[in-house]
């Protein structure tokens, strides 16, 4: 059922995986990191909250698209954190 969620939503947004299916395609992110992720989206801030979608109570998909999107908005802040403590010390 998750693959044909997948192949429909191409064209939406992204494709949109299960959390395993999200870490067999990116061995880069293991399931525990991606469960960590999305545990601690809402209480930290950390901006994943929007690359995760949950569908009924159970199931949790990820929008791969929006995913690597929160990944490079991520980056882009942690640089500008260093470039301002840089000039301040």
């Amino acid at each position: 059922m998750a693959i044909e969620v997948q192949e429909q939503q191409q064209g939406v947004g992204g494709s949109l995986l299960t959390i395993q299916q999200m870490a067999a395609k990116h061995p880069a992110f293991p399931v525990g990191t991606l469960r960590a992720l999305r545990f601690n989206a809402k209480n930290n801030g950390n901006g994943f909250a929007a690359a995760f979608k949950g569908i009924g109570t159970k199931r949790v998909y990820v929008d791969e698209r929006a995913f690597f999107a929160c990944i490079d908005a991520f980056q882009h802040q942690q640089q500008a954190r260093r470039r301002g403590r840089a000039r301040t010390a």
